[in-house]
């Protein structure tokens, strides 16, 4: 029994060595001075979006139905040029009214109606 323990001490001490944990900083991108939708077309099932951006800012792209809480389609995204040209496919989803929302990564956000209707 006394063998019993001091194996199970010894396993104890040997398995609770030191972890050095190395933290590394998150990249979030330089901050966004420009967030402005140019233009967000629905043409041919894929939503296109031209966005006034600042390169190395970090933005993000959601489609919500009308009213909606919870997004249905995401994107996210690291600007490399002052003008975003980015798609998404919205051949998924039903034919409507949509709400385009771009956020930064300070929390601005801009909300835009997109009619996946095709008529407007």
């Amino acid at each position: 029994m006394n063998r019993l323990i001091i194996v199970l001490f010894l396993l104890f001490v040997i398995s609770c060595e030191e972890i050095s944990v190395v933290e590394q900083p998150i990249n979030l991108g330089v901050e966004s001075k420009v967030m402005v939708v140019n233009s967000a077309v629905v043409k041919d099932n894929v939503l296109q979006v031209s966005i006034a951006t600042t390169p190395g800012a970090k933005y993000l792209l959601e489609v919500y139905t009308f009213g909606g809480k919870e997004p249905v389609k995401k994107l996210g995204f690291t600007a490399d040029a002052e003008i975003s040209n980015k798609s998404i496919q919205m051949d998924t989803l039903k034919k409507g009214m949509y709400d385009l929302k771009i956020i930064n990564i300070s929390g601005e956000e801009v909300k835009r109606p997109i009619n996946h209707n095709n008529y407007l």
